[in-house]
């Protein structure tokens, strides 16, 4: 326990600290952290040995797997089940005159009834974009959590159609309010698609780092493909636990891979002419390794992934925004987020570097905005 803090107190350091003294606190970690384990099997070393052996290994391999499989099981069925104990949304203003928005709702999320609510405060005409598509009528179809699988690409092209639309029937630029993998689609959209008749962005739980690792599609070699095994079975048995039916190979999940060296460059990169703003759960301090670029202003909350869409707080924060003010991101929970962050770093999985991975070479330069842009561009219009 001792050097666990020692290693998380040393790794927020290393990521705070000037880059010329991260060898000296690196070399005060190992020494701390050797002194520790001395101390401890020294310790070990004075206790009788036990009368028989007991398989600790496998043990502690199994708790590991159940608190990997249990805890997500468990998060996506807490997460649904807020999601329905909500108070119902009330319905979007019929008669509202104001700018258009956009509102994209994550991963496997599902819309039923087809009704828009008023997830917006404001005199806004509000549109739900639709997973599924547009009807003949061009109203956004009601959807199931499985359409939300569909590969990145297919979810661009279809929101470029909705966006198009929207702004065609109200005669104005649309903002769009977008959570989860509804962030991943639109800003690849707009990465995508730089004459999108877009006035704003807000990003609520934006994915800091898609595409960390890699693995091979099923059936091929290459790097990764244990890793791809892996996620395959956890995610199999995620599905048999919980209420999300995932795999690690949906058209989703395997476009996000292939194309994850253009993707991870999105949230860095500010959109010229789009006013911007990220709004993240404190629990993204843990879901990617520092340092995470940031190219538009953000702030933190305390929520949970997939959480923050009708906050009071976070409201008001995309309220400023799509008024065209500048929100206020310096905050407490900014500064916890950032404290989080920073002491989670030594325990995150390093994120895969695009030269190592011979499938990510595909003549990629650098990794510059305007490179993703150009190569995000072909990859949608292909």
């Amino acid at each position: 326990m001792l050097a666990f803090g020692a290693l998380t107190i040393f790794g927020g350091a290393l990521v705070a600290c000037p880059s010329w003294l991260r060898v000296p606190l690196a070399i005060g970690a190992g020494l701390v952290n050797a002194w520790l384990w001395t101390r401890f099997v020294d310790a070990l070393a004075r206790h009788t040995p036990a009368p028989r052996r007991r398989p600790f290994a496998v043990v502690g391999l199994a708790a590991v797997l159940a608190l990997v499989i249990g805890g997500t099981a468990i998060g996506f069925a807490v997460a649904v089940a807020v999601e329905g104990a909500r108070s119902p949304v009330p319905r979007a203003r019929a008669n509202a005159t104001g700018p258009p928005v956009l509102v994209v709702k994550g991963f496997n999320s599902r819309w039923e009834d087809g009704v828009t609510r008023q997830w917006v405060r404001g005199n806004y005409r509000i549109r739900r974009f639709s997973y599924r598509g547009l009807d003949d009528q061009q109203t956004p179809r009601p959807y199931e959590r499985a359409d939300t699988h569909r590969s990145l690409r297919a979810l661009v092209r279809e929101m470029r159609r909705q966006v198009d639309a929207f702004a065609d029937a109200t005669g104005k630029p649309v903002d769009i309010v977008a959570e989860s993998e509804g962030s991943l689609v639109a800003r690849t959209y707009l990465a995508a698609t730089p004459d999108a008749p877009v006035r704003s962005l807000v990003l609520l739980s934006p994915l800091l780092s898609p595409g960390r690792v890699y693995y091979p599609p099923v059936g091929d070699e290459g790097w990764g493909a244990v890793s791809g095994l892996v996620l395959d079975g956890l995610a199999r048995a995620v599905s048999l636990l919980g209420p999300v039916d995932v795999s690690a190979d949906t058209p989703l999940f395997r476009s996000v891979v292939d194309q994850a060296p253009a993707l991870r460059a999105l949230l860095g990169c500010k959109l010229p002419g789009v006013r911007e703003l990220a709004v993240l759960p404190l629990d993204s301090g843990t879901s990617a390794p520092p340092p995470v670029e940031f190219g538009i202003p953000h702030t933190f909350r305390p929520a949970f992934h997939g959480g923050l869409l009708g906050d009071a707080t976070t409201a008001r924060l995309v309220g400023r925004v799509l008024h065209g003010q500048r929100p206020h991101v310096a905050s407490s929970w900014t500064t916890l987020g950032a404290v989080i962050q920073a002491g989670a770093s030594p325990w995150q999985v390093p994120t895969l570097a695009v030269s190592v991975n011979p499938a990510w070479r595909h003549g990629r330069a650098d990794a510059s905005c305007r490179v993703a842009r150009a190569e995000l561009r072909a990859w949608v219009a292909g």
